[in-house]
């Protein structure tokens, strides 16, 4: 397990080092401003989730001896990105994409109405009644 742990930290630090892409927020910015009328707005979220991927591989390795300055590049790379995609590509209003339309409306349709006060006796009669009905 180790021995994997260590492979995949060596392959991701050679992806940063040898790739074009960004590793801290400046160069993140610097890429997308040269690249972001190059490539699609799904390569651009593709880039995005690689980034949250490679966070969360590093974050749960337990190596600890890992670079906080390489992971805080990560860290700043994803904000921008994220970023840039809210601002160039707002998400769609449609409502199936956010979810049910929650109904906020009261439960009862007379809210000042009073609710009956019952002694302890009847609340028991009534609390036997309803477990005679129940079918447990």
């Amino acid at each position: 397990m180790d021995e994997f742990i260590l492979i995949t930290y060596y392959h991701i630090r050679c992806f940063f080092r040898f790739s074009n892409m960004a590793t801290n927020g400046n160069s993140a910015r610097q890429w997308l401003k040269q690249n972001h009328n190059k490539v699609t707005e799904q390569r651009i979220r593709q880039i995005r989730d690689n980034l949250e991927q490679k966070i969360s591989t590093i974050s749960h390795a337990e190596n600890d001896d890992m670079d906080d300055d390489a992971y805080q590049g990560l860290v700043e790379a994803l904000e921008v990105m994220e970023a840039f995609i809210l601002e160039n590509y707002p998400p769609a209003e449609n409502s199936a994409e956010l979810g049910p339309e929650l109904d906020f409306s009261p439960l009862a349709s007379d809210m000042g109405q009073d609710i009956p006060c019952l002694d302890s006796e009847t609340k028991r009669n009534r609390f036997q009644a309803l477990l005679k009905d129940s079918k447990f």
